[in-house]
């Protein structure tokens, strides 16, 4: 299997429920000898251990789930873990993450769900001709950042927060110039669809 690059984007969510949540900070694919490796790390805000996961592969999706287990009397913890997913074939690919609840430690009952998230797998060569394509100037930002490349191949743009929250979302009318001024200090991480694929890149806005 050739050098393939992996392209990242994680959406983290919050999810309490019966005093117990988690949330997902990040996910990082890989390219491997038998497929595709998945590392996943999570905080959860009580104690937790992880103890099942499952996979499917359709196309070129993979939906990955994987279930925790919680004890409200132990600490704040990050748990990291690898997911070796076996691939048919070279291609780009979606990976969707679905985290499950356990109260029990050793079947994984699934009494509620967690957050999801979602990333990119792209080629190497994807990767590049993805990332050439557009900048983001200027950063930082006062309040407005600029497009450079096409936006007439743009199919969607979204804003995520620095905890991977979504506060804002263009689909339609997009242009080079982005109006941001509504948000506050901080770092930020935009999301650029197009028909070849997906761009992430962090910005600062500082006023």
């Amino acid at each position: 299997m050739k050098t393939k690059l992996l392209f990242l984007m994680f959406f983290g969510q919050i999810f309490i429920s019966n005093g117990q949540s988690i949330q997902i900070n990040q996910i990082t694919p890989t390219a491997v000898s038998d497929g595709i490796n998945v590392n996943l790390l999570v905080t959860t805000y009580n104690g937790a251990g992880y103890l099942s996961h499952s996979y499917t592969v359709i196309e070129n999706t993979i939906n990955l789930s994987v279930c925790y287990w919680f004890n409200t009397t132990l600490p704040i913890y990050q748990i990291n873990n690898d997911f070796l997913i076996s691939v048919p074939n070279n291609i780009n690919y979606i990976i969707n993450v679905s985290i499950f609840n356990s109260f029990s430690q050793t079947v994984c009952d699934n009494f509620s769900t967690g957050p999801t998230a979602s990333t990119n797998y792209l080629e190497i060569e994807n990767f590049k001709e993805a990332n050439n394509k557009y900048l983001i100037y200027p950063n930082p930002s006062k309040g407005t950042i600029e497009l450079i490349g096409d936006e007439s191949l743009i199919k969607h743009i979204k804003i995520y927060d620095n905890l991977g929250r979504l506060i804002k979302q263009l689909n339609e009318r997009i242009t080079k110039n982005i109006d941001l001024y509504e948000l506050n200090d901080g770092i930020y991480i935009i999301n650029i669809e197009t028909e070849s694929g997906n761009l992430n890149q962090r910005f600062i806005i500082k006023k």
